[in-house]
């Protein structure tokens, strides 16, 4: 019986992205994990071998062999797809994490646009470290990250903009500051944050542990502005950001973690020549500048912008 296609498809994205929740993320077409999952399990029954590891994930060797047979024909194919469309506008391929699809992209891809009418984009979403090897390995022409620590080495990082660490509390919350809740060794208030491989989480968990303090999350929502929501409705105190230009979430007053680390949204890119990726980092840069007069003033008015 010779090989089903559909499931050597479905192997070329698990391998060209790295794993099976990547895969289904960046298929074109809706597949979830599970059923990549079992069609790549009958793939590997057919041929009678294991083409990867799952956790961690890696290739074994005849899977790398596969995938150098495969990956040909599945890059030829996207080509003919644009040259039977007769060519398209130019699309640039760029990651970036939330905070940064909803506070900057925006205004910078209408920046883009005015330069360059029809300019199509691609947007991943996934962890930092996701979007670096996508960057590696030419799926992406950049990603916009937020970062507490060095970004990866062996790529070019062109850093933005610093934003700080605050904890978002309801407007009538007695603490005067982020000090009046970070005390003693363990704190009871609860904690509604991002999940943990986010940044903004791992500063903050970083700086918790060099202080010798314990405070377990106790909601982890996938969104700033789900955490302002839940703070508001009194679920707790929230993990969030300060960012130049932005309002104060209405309700809500931000205190600042003293000690923290800035996080720096840096694009990242491999240094290769590439048109489209400048012109990002040039829109990137002019939308900075623009919020560089900014200054995180806590306790402004609701709805206000920075000045």
């Amino acid at each position: 019986m010779a090989i089903n296609p559909h499931h050597l498809e479905l192997f070329h994205y698990v391998a060209k992205h790295g794993g099976i929740a990547q895969a289904s993320k960046n298929m074109p077409y809706g597949v979830g994990q599970s059923a990549i999952s079992l069609q790549i399990s009958r793939l590997e029954s057919h041929l009678g071998v294991t083409l990867f590891q799952r956790r961690p994930f890696k290739l074994s060797p005849e899977g790398r062999k596969l995938h150098t047979q495969i990956e040909p024909f599945f890059r030829s194919l996207e080509r003919l797809e644009t040259e039977f469309r007769g060519g398209e506008a130019p699309l640039l391929r760029i990651g970036a994490t939330e905070i940064i699809q909803r506070d900057h992209l925006p205004t910078v891809f209408d920046m883009m646009r005015k330069q360059k009418p029809g300019l199509r984009f691609a947007i991943r979403d996934t962890d930092p470290v996701s979007l670096a090897a996508l960057v590696r390995g030419g799926e992406l022409d950049a990603a916009v990250c937020l970062y507490a620590d060095k970004p990866p080495a062996d790529l070019v990082a062109v850093p933005l903009l610093s934003v700080a660490l605050v904890l978002a509390v309801p407007g009538n919350h007695p603490a005067r500051s982020a000090a009046d809740i970070l005390t003693g060794e363990r704190i009871t208030a609860p904690l509604v944050c991002l999940p943990p491989a986010e940044p903004v989480s791992m500063a903050f968990r970083t700086l918790l542990a060099k202080q010798g303090r314990v405070w377990e999350p106790s909601l982890e929502l996938g969104s700033l502005p789900l955490i302002h929501k839940y703070v508001r409705d009194g679920y707790g105190i929230g993990l969030a950001v300060d960012e130049p230009g932005l309002p104060v979430p209405e309700g809500l007053r931000l205190l600042p973690v003293a000690e923290s680390p800035p996080l720096v949204v840096t694009v990242i890119h491999n240094g290769r020549p590439n048109p489209l990726r400048d012109a990002l980092l040039a829109a990137a840069e002019a939308h900075t500048a623009s919020l560089s007069a900014a200054k995180a003033t806590i306790g402004r008015p609701a709805g206000k912008k920075h000045r």
